[in-house]
Formats: structure tokens, C-alpha cells, sequence
């Protein structure tokens, strides 16, 4: 609470450039269902963000277009490699983790065979564990986010 009243305050000033960061972990979950035109741009204004979260997490809720290939791609750009799969057969979902050679920023992308509801996808990421932070951001899959 004490972080998001200072931003407040902060953002009456004339320079918005003064983001105040909390020591607590932020996510960002961004559930994405037939994506594919949008989720490079979507993704990249996070990876581009000043202030990067801890931990972003891709949803493809099925779908019947490319939106896994093109998040894998976006990935593979940014220099982001694949270091694990699980299976999740109770939700009849693969989580693949992504992780960069040098940033922090750790990537899970759950891909569900059919289609899943935005709600239920957002909340096995966080009931299930996938995702641990203090702080939960949820993006639509075509957010674009200015760098700041």
C-alpha cells in the first residue's frame, strides 16, 4: 500500500519519470486466445520496459491460430531459450519455461489443447503455483505497454 500511495503522489509531479519499486515481486500474467496478430508487439513492450516484472507469464487458451509459434518465436528473438516442458495432464496443458542468459526476467508459457477460459487460466498460474509474487498484474494478449 505504502508503494502505490508514493506513486500516486509521484505522478502529480511534472516529472513522471520516478517510478517507485517495492521489494516485492511483481508478475505479469497475459492470457491469450487466437493472439497471433498481436502477442509479438504485446510481448515486446514488456521485455522493453524500463522497469521489468520478476516473472511474466503467457497463457494460450487454445485457439485455432498460430499464437504458440508466435510467442516461441518472439521469445527465441528477444534470446530467450526453452529450459523445461511439463505436461500437465489435469488441465491437459504444457508449461514450457524460458529463461535468458542474462536478465532476470523469467518467462512460463502454458499452452492448453482446447479451449480454456480467461478466469480459469489466470488462476491455475496462480493456484497451481506457476506463478509466486507478492504482486499479479493481468494484460490482455494485445496490451501494448509504453517503455516507462
Amino acid at each position: 500500500m505504502p508503494t502505490v500511495a508514493l506513486n500516486s503522489a509521484l505522478s502529480l509531479c511534472r516529472d513522471r519519470s520516478w517510478a517507485v519499486r517495492a521489494p516485492d515481486r511483481l508478475a505479469v500474467i497475459s492470457p491469450m486466445y487466437n493472439e497471433a496478430a498481436s502477442a509479438r508487439r504485446a510481448l515486446a513492450s514488456l521485455f522493453e520496459q524500463s522497469e521489468p516484472p520478476d516473472h511474466l507469464a503467457v497463457s494460450v487458451n487454445g485457439g485455432d491460430d498460430d499464437t504458440c509459434a508466435v510467442v516461441a518465436q518472439t521469445l527465441a528473438s528477444y534470446g530467450y531459450v526453452r529450459s523445461d516442458s511439463l505436461p500437465h495432464r489435469w488441465l491437459d496443458a504444457e508449461e514450457e519455461r524460458w529463461r535468458h542468459p542474462e536478465r532476470a526476467l523469467m518467462v512460463t508459457v502454458m499452452s492448453y489443447r482446447s479451449k480454456t477460459s480467461k478466469s480459469d487460466s489466470i488462476n491455475n498460474l496462480v493456484l497451481f503455483g506457476i506463478v509466486e509474487a507478492e504482486r499479479v498484474l493481468v494484460v490482455d494478449g494485445d496490451t501494448v505497454f509504453h517503455p516507462d
